[in-house]
């Protein structure tokens, strides 16, 4: 019953994944994501190029850290009472907080940069 239930939500996962996929080739990236600025003059250029690379590095450890919570509940429903299992399920949800908050921190860059060139 556990593979079963276990089966089913990676495959919920993988549609959700699919349809969302779908629906940002459909209406294409947001601006922010378009182009990165090729010429650094100033200190707001500067801000503009961190704020590009730092949007995606957000996108990139979220959708990493949605994935280790699938593995780990995946791992949680499947290990059953085998104590290797779940400290391996644990460990993925730990590395899902950690890439939490990297993405966190790749957004406040900006801000911090911008707040030091201003001074």
């Amino acid at each position: 019953m556990k593979h079963i239930i276990a089966f089913l939500l990676l495959v919920f996962f993988l549609a959700a994944v699919g349809m969302s996929s779908m629906a940002l080739a459909a209406e294409g990236l947001p601006a922010e994501f378009k182009e990165l600025p090729t010429k650094v003059k100033t200190g707001n250029d500067l801000v503009d190029v961190i704020q590009a690379v730092t949007n995606w590095f957000f996108v990139v450890f979220l959708l990493l850290a949605v994935v280790f919570v699938i593995l780990a509940a995946f791992q949680f429903l499947t290990g059953g009472s085998d104590p290797q299992a779940l400290a391996q399920a644990r460990q993925k949800l730990i590395w899902a907080v950690v890439a939490v908050i990297v993405a966190t921190l790749a957004r406040a860059l900006p801000t911090v940069v911008n707040n030091i060139i201003n001074l």
